[in-house]
């Protein structure tokens, strides 16, 4: 014999599986703004790893923000190349050799070998 299953039963389940799912996403996703709005950006952009690529757009820019600050703080290339704001990349790419600025010496190496 089959079973016969109850359309509002399953409707019923496939709510409270969206709703977990969803109250998760909720979860992680502010727990990454509170990494980041407490300087934590390394701890928020590994937090943000454990999400899928569509559940990361909707934190896309704290992400990004994150990115920037530590470029920002460690001068390290692939921070850089992970930042969106293409913008933001050239003007920093920029300022490295503007007078003045940080000698290219006393960065990461990676900068020269990506510019070639």
């Amino acid at each position: 014999t089959k079973t016969k299953y109850d359309p509002q039963q399953i409707d019923t389940a496939l709510n409270k599986t969206f709703l977990i799912c969803s109250v998760r996403l909720l979860d992680v996703s502010s727990t990454i703004q509170s990494l980041a709005q407490s300087g934590n950006y390394r701890e928020a952009t590994h937090a943000a790893e454990t999400l899928n690529i569509c559940d990361r757009k909707d934190i896309s820019d704290i992400i990004d923000f994150c990115q920037k600050k530590l470029w920002e703080q460690h001068h390290t290339v692939y921070y850089l190349e992970q930042v969106k704001d293409d913008i933001y990349v050239a003007e920093q790419v920029l300022s490295l050799w503007a007078p003045g600025s940080a000698s290219i010496s006393s960065l990461d190496s990676n900068i020269i070998r990506n510019a070639s």
